[in-house]
């Protein structure tokens, strides 16, 4: 039934049962909801109706892979995961997965509450700042897809 429910858009997967679903079957957030896998259509749709490269497209892909709010919940969950690794390397390497997971959910709350206000203070992290170019690269790549999906999340029609 609850299955059922998933597919008929009714009700959506929390972020826990997403990770505990990724964990079953070995994958990532962005495995499961199929980011990543829309840059090479997005390359090839009609001119002017591309998405930007890495960006995931607003199409019915994404609708089909499951909503931008999920979209959201798996590049906001990422982003704090590697803000944290960048903190943690920039304080002399990591503390423990066992700290880095509590220093990543309160972040992650915090983006989910004000995302600009903590996208602004992820710009501005020294450590971000000092970060090799890959990894500033990554990040802010990640800014750029989390930004997009919450301006799509901003065009669904309200309901009721």
């Amino acid at each position: 039934n609850r299955y059922t429910r998933y597919e008929r858009a009714e009700v959506e997967p929390d972020l826990d049962l997403i990770q505990q679903i990724c964990g079953v079957l070995n994958a990532t957030p962005n495995d499961l909801l199929g980011v990543g896998q829309t840059r090479q259509r997005a390359a090839d749709s009609p001119a002017g109706t591309a998405t930007p490269p890495g960006f995931a497209s607003p199409s019915a892909e994404l609708m089909a892979a499951g909503s931008p709010e999920i979209e959201f919940q798996s590049i906001a969950l990422e982003l704090c995961r590697r803000v944290v690794a960048v903190r943690q390397v920039r304080a002399g390497g990591p503390t423990g997965q066992l700290d880095a997971s509590q220093q990543v959910t309160p972040l992650h709350d915090a983006l989910k509450a004000q995302p600009f206000e903590i996208i602004r203070q992820i710009v501005g992290d020294r450590a971000v700042i000092e970060a090799p170019a890959d990894t500033a690269r990554d990040i802010h790549d990640l800014i750029l897809r989390l930004t997009h999906t919450i301006t799509q999340i901003a065009m669904l029609p309200r309901v009721g």
